[in-house]
């Protein structure tokens, strides 16, 4: 069972930009998990949702993704986001995951020019 709930989420071929699209109707029990190697982020990124009661983390290497973040914490980046920014833009939501992912804070739009 746990193959087939891990080979449908595959099948789904969502991307970063349809999780941020949708993030408020996203379980906050899954994960983001990106292909291994990803050095930018962008809308046609491919992604994987997992429950976060996933039990074969270690096979996930077979299927060269990587954890990234927990579905709450997206929710709290594009929360923080939209209490900065009236209606952000897509191009403000992946600076802000990425800025979020890379520094461990969120970022700070008032001294960002974009």
């Amino acid at each position: 069972m746990l193959r087939k709930q891990r080979e449908r989420a595959m099948s789904e071929k969502m991307t970063l930009g349809d999780i941020l699209r949708n993030i408020n109707e996203i379980d906050e029990n899954y994960n983001l998990y990106l292909p291994k190697g990803i050095d930018s982020l962008r809308t046609e990124t491919p992604c994987l949702l997992l429950n976060s009661n996933f039990e074969d983390e270690d096979k996930m290497e077979d299927i060269i993704y990587t954890y990234v973040l927990g579905i709450y914490s997206i929710n709290d980046i594009v929360d923080n986001l939209n209490q900065q920014i009236k209606n952000p833009t897509m191009e403000q939501k992946l600076y802000a995951l990425n800025f979020y992912i890379q520094n461990d804070a969120f970022a700070d739009f008032e001294n960002i020019k974009m």
